[in-house]
């Protein structure tokens, strides 16, 4: 598969909104209820995310389409997702690689991203990938266990 990482640009801020919001659905049904996630998803809280760290926004596409995203900043991963439609493929492995070497090139000893433990898929991506779970608390009326995990850059 050919495809590159690059900063997105205003034309494509609705094309990923439209892939976080399907993912989201696809993914987070594990541990969320339909309605919760229709309630995130409606509140405009993800779409809203592109446009607060629009100039942290990278996407990974090919020719055609966006097949994946993340937004990250100092030593942070906020956000990072690949299209629904095509998990399996090592794209989330590529695009996790690049925005670590990005955050290590900027001089960083240590970086962080968020889950819920509840995600399972994510929490054994990011294990598998080297991350170690440094906290977890309860995330306030959700029930669910948000952690931070924390990777060496040297």
């Amino acid at each position: 598969m050919d495809y590159n990482i690059r900063k997105i640009n205003d034309k494509e801020l609705v094309e990923a909104q439209t892939i976080a919001r399907r993912t989201i659905r696809h993914s987070y049904t594990a541990f969320f209820s339909e309605e919760t996630i229709n309630m995130f998803i409606d509140s405009g809280a993800a779409d809203e995310e592109f446009v607060k760290h629009f100039e942290h926004c990278y996407v990974l596409a090919n020719e055609k389409e966006i097949l994946g995203f993340c937004i990250f900043y100092e030593n942070f991963i906020d956000l990072m997702m690949i299209d629904s439609n095509i998990h399996g493929k090592g794209l989330g492995t590529t695009l996790l690689q690049f925005a670590e070497s990005k955050i290590a090139e900027e001089g960083y000893e240590r970086m962080r991203l968020e889950t819920f433990l509840e995600n399972k898929q994510a929490v054994s991506f990011y294990l598998k990938s080297g991350w170690s779970i440094i906290k977890s608390q309860k995330e306030e009326g959700l029930n669910l266990e948000r952690i931070t995990l924390e990777k060496s850059t040297v």
